[in-house]
């Protein structure tokens, strides 16, 4: 699900829709190491946005996990969702969320169904 469907609400907990979307592809991936490239390419975030913005603030309050070296060798950084009682926090709001979003999609499916007949 696309994080820009319920970002107005979870931006205001992140501070921006960017780390809300940053987020929705973590929390979607929360045992995969991705590369900020990966990870900006499928959050739509730029990778200077995420270097400037972003990334020191997600480590900083322990939401991002970052690993140097990479399974297969590579030097470059990875990054997850850390273990942490605030992501936990954060991945069930994003689930309220994204849940809440669907049945609302419905009702307004059958709303608007309803509407035109």
């Amino acid at each position: 699900m696309c994080a820009d469907q319920f970002s107005p609400g979870l931006s205001r907990v992140l501070g921006s829709e960017a780390r809300c979307d940053l987020l929705a592809i973590l929390a979607e991936n929360p045992d995969e190491w991705l590369t900020a490239a990966e990870l900006c390419e499928r959050a739509g975030v730029s990778r200077s946005g995420f270097h400037r913005d972003h990334k020191s603030l997600l480590l900083g309050f322990d939401i991002l996990a970052r690993r140097d070296e990479s399974a297969d060798g590579h030097t470059f950084p990875t990054y997850r969702l850390a273990d942490t009682e605030q992501v936990n926090l954060l991945v069930e709001l994003h689930d309220v969320l994204e849940t809440k979003l669907e049945n609302t999609d419905s009702l307004l499916a059958d709303a608007l169904t309803g509407f035109v007949q």
